[in-house]
C-alpha cells in the first residue's frame, strides 16, 4: 500500500452478524494526504462509525487491509495510535472549544503546545 497517503483502504469489511448476513464494505476510499484535515461524511447507517472504529484500532475488521500513514491497524495497532488524534463526539466539552482549543487539548502526539496552536492556525 502506498504510504504518501494518510488513509488507505482495501476491500475493508466488516460483518456484525454471521447468521444474518449484516455487514459493512469499504472498497474504495478517498485517501487523503498527510497533511490537512479530513471529513467522513454519509447518512445515517452508512458505515461511518463503524470505518472509524477500525481505521483507529477500537475495532477489528473482518476481512480486507486499512493503512493509516502507512501502519496496519490490525498487525501495527500501537504505532497507528500514536500517528493519530482522534475527538470523539461523546466528549461533552468539545462543543465549548474553538478549533485552536480543540487542537490543543486533544493535540498532535509528539508536539508542543505551541506547536499544535500553530498548527490549528494553519
Amino acid at each position: 500500500m502506498q504510504t504518501e497517503n494518510a488513509i488507505h483502504v482495501r476491500d475493508l469489511v466488516k460483518v456484525y452478524n454471521r447468521r444474518h448476513g449484516k455487514s459493512a464494505r469499504w472498497t474504495i476510499l478517498a485517501r487523503p494526504s498527510s497533511r490537512g484535515i479530513t471529513g467522513l461524511l454519509g447518512p445515517n447507517g452508512a458505515g461511518k462509525s463503524t470505518l472509524l472504529k477500525i481505521l483507529t484500532t477500537l475495532l477489528p475488521q473482518s476481512s480486507g487491509r486499512a493503512e493509516i500513514m502507512g501502519f496496519d491497524v490490525a498487525a501495527d495497532p500501537l504505532s497507528v495510535r500514536r500517528s493519530i488524534c482522534l475527538v470523539l463526539q461523546q466528549n461533552a466539552v468539545e462543543q465549548y472549544l474553538t478549533v485552536e482549543d480543540n487542537f490543543e487539548t486533544f493535540g498532535f502526539h509528539g508536539l508542543t503546545k505551541r506547536s499544535a496552536a500553530n498548527a490549528a492556525t494553519a
